[in-house]
């Protein structure tokens, strides 16, 4: 047994990697903690004789509350960056993270990955084969774009996080799954618009439950965003601090559309109507084919029935004419269908 009061050392790096416990699972381990003890031992860093805490911090919390002893177990790390990516990990393997909690942690996974073999290539004692974000995705049985925009979605949250107290509070709100649509519309927002975070996470503070209607009005100031030509699509979008004004010429408005053909191929009707160049065409292309190749090989009912009810909704907007559309396709593809043949004739 270890003394309640026995010094912990507590890292912020560390606790900036965990996710709050919903108030009555708080409670119901505080219960816990005070009918049974602490059963499961503390796991602890010991660096140079200083006892870190890695995992435990809410009954090594609730431990110091109720002056309740526990145990500990030490882990050897060779650094405190191997300590991140454990943590990190070891999070990935509980069941009650949010799909957002858990986009974001790996993301945080890849990045560091990605950033030592970086660093590795850069003092020539890079050793691994293959893309990084590859391995990532075989490691954590995701596709290679989920990994990237799990990415991009770590950097839109850390920043916002540093936009003050609706930062913080639009962070919490989106990681606890408050905001339906931020795990596929926040990458497209670092891509195209990063500067409208602080404008996402006022309103989010306020109350908007979707991205895309946070986004609506955002103006891109100093070229910081793409910008909307003056066409039959200048509609899309609304000027925020005034009613009725058009934006000024260096001043563009950004519509919705404006977030296509990033890699999501679920795809409003909005966006179907904005024409894309052959590059993005082919890029989307590969980049479905890439997601659904990886998601058959889990058996449909099982797939199905692990969407949450939001997912479900949105693929059956359109499941019958896609499903038409890509049987359509296969013909195509397969020379079993009239147009194929026709070609072929020619």
């Amino acid at each position: 047994m270890t003394d309640a009061t026995q010094s912990i050392t507590i890292l912020p790096q560390i606790e900036d990697l965990l996710y709050p416990l919903k108030s009555d699972e708080l409670a119901h381990l505080e219960a816990s903690i005070q009918r049974d003890g602490v059963r499961e031992p503390l796991c602890v860093w010991d660096r140079d004789g200083e006892l870190i805490l890695i995992d435990g911090h809410h009954r090594y919390a609730i431990s110091q509350k109720l002056g309740v002893s526990f145990k500990t177990i030490k882990i050897k790390f060779e650094s405190l960056e191997d300590v991140l990516d454990w943590v990190d990990k070891n999070q990935l393997g509980r069941r009650n993270l949010t799909d957002e909690e858990r986009s974001l942690t790996i993301g945080r996974v890849y990045q560091r990955v990605r950033d030592a073999r970086s660093q590795a290539r850069q003092t020539g004692s890079e050793g691994g084969d293959g893309r990084t974000v590859d391995a990532v995705a075989n490691e954590w049985r995701v596709s290679s774009g989920t990994v990237k925009r799990s990415a991009d979605f770590a950097d839109a949250i850390e920043q916002m996080k540093e936009l003050g107290d609706t930062g913080a509070i639009a962070a919490q709100k989106i990681l606890a799954g408050d905001v339906k649509d931020a795990i596929t519309e926040l990458p497209k927002v670092m891509k195209k618009a990063p500067g409208a975070l602080q404008l996402i996470a006022d309103r989010i503070a306020d109350g908007s439950v979707k991205i895309k209607d946070a986004i609506k009005g955002y103006e891109g100031l100093g070229g910081s965003a793409p910008q909307v030509k003056p066409d039959n699509n200048a509609d899309a979008s609304q000027d925020v601090g005034s009613q009725g004004s058009e934006p000024s010429a260096s001043v563009k408005g950004i519509g919705e559309q404006d977030f296509s053909g990033i890699g999501d191929f679920s795809l409003d009707d909005q966006e179907h109507a904005v024409s894309q160049s052959t590059t993005e065409t082919n890029a989307n292309a590969i980049f479905a084919f890439d997601n659904l190749r990886s998601m058959s090989k889990t058996d449909a009912s099982t797939l199905w029935l692990s969407f949450p009810e939001y997912v479900r909704k949105e693929l059956l907007r359109d499941m019958g004419r896609v499903r038409d559309w890509i049987v359509d396709l296969s013909r195509v593809a397969l020379g079993d269908h009239p147009a194929q043949n026709e070609g072929n004739e020619q």
